[in-house]
């Protein structure tokens, strides 16, 4: 995880959260939210980031705007199937240890270090954003259906994402997001044996909005430690309140990360087209519109 400095928020992308070394209570405008474990969180893609609401992790708004609160979803419509995996895994339907699926399908997934197999319709269900609700900030660099599809690439990676966190797959995080960007609270839950949930609420967004880095945006996040060779940012609004729990094996359960209003997670990466997972929005770097830094451009309300 990259160094983000004592006072920044942690950031998600795709469910995927960045965090800051210290307890904090995390004012954004007229909203407060008090970091948990140490960290404040943003989300991100899929993503966005909790506790403090900054995705990928959960961003925390200033005054509420209607695209805020009254968004519809980007639950409308579902994505045609993307997966390769229909092919040689089409009788996997349930997840399934790679031990008990046919040789092809065992091989179709090796390389991505697996150690479960998931159904072949996992990504069916992928939410479609209408393209009312993705906002094309690129002066015609990028075209509308373009836009919209990097935003259901982000929505396709965090089914992916929150399939891994479920069933243990640490390895297959690599695939969907930077190493970088994954929480240590996450890992380390994982690590435990336990289940990391994830809900609609961490992984969709209500809004989205594609933009240009530029050389202001590439600045940006050298000064929060991060690197990123990308030329746009994805920015996803995720709605609150919303947690992530990890439930472990003796019964336990913990909120991992906890956010109480909407918030504006911003993730710099592209569209990788991956023959198995399908077309993924890959976020190499991510930060949140509540930070007085980030470019005002970025941001889908007014979180400042």
């Amino acid at each position: 995880m990259p160094a983000v400095g004592p006072q920044k928020l942690r950031v998600k992308a795709g469910g995927r959260w960045m965090g800051v070394p210290q307890t904090a209570t995390v004012v954004y405008g007229q909203r407060s939210r008090e970091a948990m474990e140490g960290h404040a969180m943003v989300l991100t893609g899929g993503i966005r980031v909790g506790m403090v609401t900054v995705a990928v992790m959960a961003a925390s708004c200033g005054p509420a705007t209607p695209s805020s609160t009254a968004s519809p979803t980007a639950h409308a419509t579902t994505a045609p199937r993307p997966s390769a995996a229909v092919g040689a895994c089409a009788s996997v339907t349930t997840t399934t240890p790679i031990a008990q699926v046919s040789a092809a399908c065992a091989a179709l997934w090796a390389p991505y270090g697996v150690t479960k197999v998931p159904p072949a319709n996992l990504t069916d269900a992928t939410p479609t954003p209408p393209g009312a609700l993705v906002v094309n900030g690129t002066q015609g660099a990028v075209s509308d259906t373009e836009a919209q599809r990097w935003a259901l690439a982000a929505n396709r990676a965090a089914i992916w994402d929150r399939w891994a966190e479920r069933y243990d797959q640490v390895a297959l995080l690599n695939h969907i997001i930077a190493q970088s960007l994954v929480p240590a609270s996450e890992l380390s839950a994982m690590n435990q044996g336990a289940q990391v949930n994830q809900p609609d609420c961490s992984s969709f967004g209500t809004r989205y909005g594609v933009f240009p880095i530029g050389t202001t945006g590439a600045t940006y996040f050298s000064g929060l430690g991060q690197h990123t060779s990308a030329s746009y940012v994805l920015s996803v609004m995720y709605p609150g309140p919303c947690q992530i729990v990890a439930s472990y094996p003796d019964g336990r359960k913990s909120v991992l990360f906890s956010f109480a209003t909407a918030g504006t997670t911003v993730f710099a990466g592209s569209v990788h087209d991956d023959p198995v997972l399908g077309s993924l929005w890959f976020a190499e770097a991510t930060a949140d519109c509540a930070n007085q830094a980030a470019p005002q451009a970025w941001c889908l309300s007014n979180e400042r």
